[in-house]
C-alpha cells in the first residue's frame, strides 16, 4: 500500500465519499489504502467527529514523556549501547578521535557514517 500520510481534511473527503455511497473497496483501491484503515477512519469519525481524524501520536508521546515512560529511540553507538559490538565501535571511534584522526577516515575504517562520528565527537565536548 501507499504508506502516505493523509491530512484530516483528506480523510474526511474519503469518508464522505463512502457515506455518499462509494464502496469502501473502490475507495481503498482509488487511494491505495488497506480496507482496515478506511474502517478505522470511519469508526473514529463516527465516534469523535473530525477530531477523531487528527493525529494523536504527538499527544501520546508528550503524555508518555511527562510520565517518564517515553525515552525515544535508543542510540546505537554509545558507551551504554545494548549491543556489545556497537559499544566497542563507540570506544574505538572515541580513541581515534582522541588520536586526532580525520572524521571521514574514522567513518570508513569503522564502517559507520560521518554523521555518527560527528555525533560522538559532539557528545565528547
Amino acid at each position: 500500500m501507499t504508506g502516505r500520510n493523509f491530512s484530516p481534511e483528506e480523510k474526511l473527503e474519503i469518508i464522505q465519499e463512502w457515506i455518499q455511497g462509494v464502496s469502501p473497496s473502490h475507495l481503498a483501491v482509488k487511494h491505495r489504502l488497506p480496507d482496515k484503515t478506511l474502517r478505522e477512519w470511519r469508526r473514529k469519525y463516527e465516534t469523535y467527529g473530525t477530531e477523531g481524524l487528527k493525529r494523536r501520536q504527538a499527544q501520546g508521546i508528550a503524555i508518555a514523556k511527562s510520565k517518564g515512560v517515553y525515552k525515544g529511540r535508543p542510540i546505537l553507538y554509545a558507551p551504554n549501547a545494548r549491543d556489545p559490538q556497537k559499544r566497542l565501535v563507540y570506544h574505538r571511534v572515541v580513541a581515534m578521535l582522541n588520536d586526532g584522526m580525520a572524521i571521514s577516515k574514522i567513518a570508513k575504517e569503522v564502517g559507520i557514517t560521518r554523521q555518527t562520528v560527528y555525533r560522538i565527537k559532539n557528545e565528547l565536548q
